[in-house]
């Protein structure tokens, strides 16, 4: 191959391998942080464990009386029912709180080579803690490099309401209005999060609005100190890099460094919308 060859086949092939690299549409932060949800997730683990141990041990019949004379002890069978029941309550909210991060996407990357979407969460998967010959194969594959990462097919996802991410942040900054719900059709307040999902699958949740939504400067008291709190539960946006060894582009480091910790961030909020169009659930329009 001549030099001129190999000059002009340089730039295409440079060209070729940009047009092929990971393109990152959203990063965000989780909409509570993720070791609140463990905490809490802890706590109606512990308190049903141990409520349902005391009713084994103390379940007494009939259960409103006062008069010590008329109480009995509830026989065996039915104290380890009520104690199983309690204990097993408990420990699904608990787990509940425990699975609800990995459900929580941080990271939104398009990948032109495989058509896929990359949805990166603030926390695994249950099943990435298994090996992979245990995986489940019908669910969406995950990212051997970052495993809180799944991969589905572009054509898949679609937002469960009919809010937007343009909607969402005209109406933080005062510019929006009050939008239709997607099944009432009543008139309602522009919630915080989108809702991003497949027809069989649960809905991952991505914060969208901006900090101006919290009021943390508002006239009233009561509202900006309740806004600081619950901005107070945020986590932060996550500004990894793609796994692969791919970079922050240069609008992601300024983005970085222009954002409020806790902002979301787009790379095109409009493009966003008509990437992942609105559909009704169970639905394949």
């Amino acid at each position: 191959m001549s030099a001129a060859t190999a000059s002009k086949a340089a730039p295409a092939a440079a060209s070729v391998a940009a047009s092929a690299a990971p393109r990152v549409l959203y990063r965000g932060p989780p909409g509570m942080k993720r070791a609140l949800y463990y905490f809490i997730g802890t706590v109606f683990t512990g308190a049903g464990c141990y409520q349902g141990f005391l009713l084994t041990q103390h379940l007494s019949w009939p259960i409103f009386t006062r008069d010590p004379e008329k109480t009995k002890l509830a026989p065996p069978m039915l104290r380890y029912a009520a104690g199983t029941a309690v204990a097993v309550t408990g420990g699904g909210l608990g787990l509940f709180f425990f699975w609800t991060p990995s459900r929580l996407a941080t990271r939104v990357t398009l990948y032109p080579a495989l058509s896929q979407i990359g949805i990166r969460t603030a926390a695994r998967p249950f099943r990435a803690f298994l090996p992979p010959s245990m995986r489940s194969k019908r669910s969406a594959p995950l990212n051997d490099q970052d495993l809180c990462e799944r991969f589905h097919p572009l054509d898949a996802l679609y937002r469960r309401d009919r809010t937007s991410a343009v909607e969402i942040e005209q109406f933080a900054q005062g510019r929006g209005r009050r939008v239709a719900s997607a099944k009432s059709g009543t008139r309602q307040k522009v919630p915080s999060s989108i809702l991003l999902g497949e027809d069989v699958t649960f809905g991952y949740q991505l914060e969208a609005a901006p900090t101006p939504l919290f009021e943390t400067k508002a006239k009233n008291l009561y509202t900006q100190y309740w806004s600081r709190f619950k901005l107070s539960l945020r986590g932060e946006t996550d500004w990894s890099p793609v796994a692969g060894g791919h970079a922050l582009t240069q609008t992601e480091t300024s983005a970085k460094a222009q954002l409020d910790p806790k902002d979301p961030w787009f790379m095109d909020r409009s493009n966003f919308d008509r990437l992942f169009p609105v559909r009704d659930f169970g639905t394949n329009k």
